[in-house]
């Protein structure tokens, strides 16, 4: 075992725990924010963002994977949004349990007021960037995401 590694690791450089934190604080304040102002948690407003770019129906598992949460979290943000008549749930008419999701008109005022509002909180966050740091920043994220996909998928191969 090297020195470094005996010595254990600095949490405040370390790049994962530096993108937990990022995220943790990005989800409690937004959490807190849009619930306050348009009643709804984080799911629903990613949910919501999601829906909002598409004219056509979508699936739960679609859009699992599109906003990368489990099916479980979609499943009761779809339910809670469906109660309060923002979106409409209808059989797949490909059949089976699947379930086709479309924002109500409702639905499509809120998340075009949701998406407003997620853009300016974006410009605050990245207060001080230059838009180039700001796209270098966005690109470097992507990149790193796609790695962590890619150790999944060998982790999963590997039976860990």
């Amino acid at each position: 075992m090297s020195r470094r590694a005996a010595q254990g690791v600095d949490l405040h450089a370390f790049l994962p725990t530096l993108v937990v934190d990022l995220a943790n604080a990005l989800w409690r304040t937004g959490a807190a924010f849009y619930r306050r102002r348009f009643g709804v948690g984080m799911v629903e407003v990613r949910l919501l963002l999601a829906l909002g770019r598409e004219a056509r129906p979508l699936t739960a598992a679609a859009i699992a994977e599109a906003v990368r949460l489990d099916k479980a979290a979609v499943s009761r943000g779809l339910k809670a949004l469906a109660a309060a008549g923002h979106v409409a749930l209808s059989p797949d008419p490909r059949g089976g349990r699947r379930v086709a999701v479309l924002l109500t008109e409702q639905g499509r005022r809120l998340a075009g007021e949701i998406a407003r509002c997620s853009l300016e909180r974006q410009a605050a966050i990245l207060k001080g960037l230059s838009p180039e740091e700001a796209a270098g920043l966005s690109a470097g994220l992507r990149r790193l995401l796609s790695n962590v996909d890619r150790l999944h998928a060998a982790d999963r191969a590997a039976g860990n």
